[in-house]
């Protein structure tokens, strides 16, 4: 499985990590490793950076009738609604965010979702309902001030 699937973001990255890398050539100290390895750190690095800001980019996609049944709303003007929950979901860190797209954009179930994050069923889902819950009152101050 290739780190970056998306060919231009690959070339994007590996324009960054060459020019990194001449950028801090005068850095560079020998200490018994080849130069290569220098190089894989810096695309290390680039490679982190690159999955942060991919892992807060994203979308979870939520039917009207999974907004009705977990969040126990019935908006009216679903649009704003969502906006509203686009901006809450902007506050939550990656772990929470991706919880949410798994369970709601991947359709995983709280078995997979937990041998995914090396825990439990229950706990899966027990982390799930958190965010849900966290997100709610975030979701329902700024639909009120629409």
């Amino acid at each position: 499985m290739n780190a970056v699937r998306d060919e231009p973001d690959a070339a994007d990255m590996t324009t960054e990590v060459f020019i990194k890398a001449l950028q801090h050539l005068v850095k560079y100290e020998h200490k018994g490793l080849p130069f290569s390895a220098w190089l894989y750190k810096i695309a290390m690095n680039e490679l982190n950076s690159y999955r942060r800001v991919k892992s807060r980019v994203g979308y979870v996609a939520l039917a009207p009738e999974q907004i009705k049944e977990e969040f126990e709303m019935n908006p009216i003007d679903m649009e704003s609604w969502l906006r509203c929950l686009t901006k809450s979901m902007q506050d939550l860190d990656a772990v929470d965010f991706n919880l949410l797209q798994f369970r709601f954009t991947e359709n995983k179930s709280f078995r997979d979702m937990g041998s995914i994050l090396g825990c439990s069923e229950d706990n899966a889902k027990t982390k799930t309902y958190r965010i849900l819950k966290k997100l709610k009152p975030l979701i329902e101050r700024c639909y009120a001030k629409i």
